[in-house]
């Protein structure tokens, strides 16, 4: 391997080309080995070797400043740096801090010196009288979390609800029939001047309160009931929602009080059963469709009064409510466009009709429509070859086309055109 040129004395190097073996030096023993010429030989100097421990970075900051005692601090760029010198810092806090502790538990641990020589008899003090030892692990406590999360019974917060319901509206009268139902349901709430995000807090009512808001109807923008005792029940539910069982059972007694004597009785009955159905713990639902249902989705007609279609929805808080319940009972999500468009409930119904609803086909449709008899109606193209084998044709074209020699027996198969 050819020597590195640094590594010769400079008389050495061009030697190189006409030896390949020349002698060389390291450049450490180069100046004090090798003869230097006469006139350089007094002025010759031994290598300086650094001295002391001063870094890297201090020398390059000394020769920037061009002196060996620049100004700042000592070494300000080099040492340790700042989180090595915290952590030393926290280092000496904890070690003094667990020298403190050791001090106080070697202090605790000193036993007395009565305690020390006092010597236990055999069974004193240690196992009571009533003692069994066992000799299975049968029923004996648990110490610690040895069970998998399998073996705790469910809580609250382990039942899934989901907000919008996994049955999807798909008609135009399950559309329309949740729709009524919302309109009712606010109206219901402004009169009783209750917060209109309260709707959603009941995902499914029951079937007879359904039942009821089926009936009532809103013209002109008012609610209308079918009769005051359906009103009364409807406020009394409606008003359960946001108080506690608490203020509930509070507002059911002063009521009560305030009431005769002769129709306190009457009166306390009916209202202790409501109260019982509509604060009463609700079942945990089967499914999680059962969680989140409406039975506007069970709907096979739209309602017949449309009044609920002129419902306004000008002010912001009443569409944002309604947008809100009439999700989640059809399980479709509104679009921006809609929500900001919509100025009744007329608005969003020509909307989710024209958006979410399935196309239908026109045969069926032009089925139900008296058409005349001479008119048929085919949901796929009607070719010369089915009106033939309707009209009992196909046979006597079969037969002409044999006789001319245009049709044999092994083409008669079911690709056949007339084949019967």
């Amino acid at each position: 391997m050819r020597p590195p040129v640094r590594l010769l004395k400079p008389r050495e190097a061009p030697s190189l080309r006409n030896s390949k073996n020349a002698l060389y030096v390291c450049s450490n023993c180069r100046y004090d080995a090798s003869l230097l010429p006469s006139s350089t030989q007094h002025n010759h100097q031994s290598r300086r070797y650094a001295s002391g421990n001063t870094p890297f970075t201090e020398k390059l900051r000394r020769r920037i400043w061009g002196t060996d005692n620049p100004p700042g601090l000592e070494d300000p760029y080099g040492g340790e740096g700042v989180i090595a010198s915290e952590w030393a810092k926290r280092k000496a806090q904890y070690m003094g801090k667990r020298e403190l502790e050791q001090q106080k538990e070697e202090g605790e641990e000193q036993i007395p010196a009565e305690e020390e020589d006092h010597e236990y008899e055999d069974g004193e003090n240690l196992i009571p009288e009533d003692f069994n030892p066992a000799t299975t692990a049968h029923d004996l406590p648990r110490m610690g979390h040895l069970s998998q999360w399998s073996d705790f019974p469910p809580t609250e917060g382990d039942i899934y609800q989901p907000f919008v319901s996994l049955k999807k509206a798909s008609d135009s009268a399950q559309f329309r029939s949740a729709a009524k139902s919302v309109a009712i349901e606010l109206s219901i709430l402004q009169e009783l001047k209750k917060p209109l995000s309260l709707a959603c807090d009941v995902p499914r009512h029951d079937e007879s309160i359904w039942q009821m808001i089926k009936k009532c109807q809103i013209s002109e923008g008012s609610l209308k009931f079918p009769d005051n005792k359906e009103k009364k029940t409807l406020l009394f539910v409606f008003n359960q929602l946001g108080e506690t069982p608490e203020a509930q059972t509070e507002a059911a007694a002063a009521e009560a009080t305030e009431q005769p004597e002769a129709e306190a009785e009457a009166t306390v009955d009916t209202t202790e059963q409501l109260e019982a159905e509509a604060v009463a713990e609700p079942e945990e639902p089967r499914g999680i469709v059962d969680a989140v249902y409406s039975y506007a989705l069970k709907a096979t007609r739209p309602p017949k009064h449309e009044g609920y279609l002129d419902f306004s929805l000008a002010d912001p808080a009443v569409k944002f409510a309604f947008f809100k319940r009439y999700s989640q009972i059809t399980g479709h999500h509104m679009q921006d466009i809609c929500a900001y468009k919509a100025k009744t409930v007329g608005d969003v119904i020509a909307h989710v009709e024209r958006i979410y609803l399935r196309p239908k086909k026109l045969a069926p449709e032009l089925r139900k429509i008296n058409i005349p008899k001479n008119v048929a109606v085919y949901s796929k193209r009607y070719t010369k070859g089915q009106q033939d084998r309707e009209n009992g044709r196909a046979k006597l074209v079969e037969a002409a086309l044999r006789e001319r020699g245009l049709l044999r027996r092994e083409q008669e198969d079911k690709s056949s055109r007339f084949s019967l």
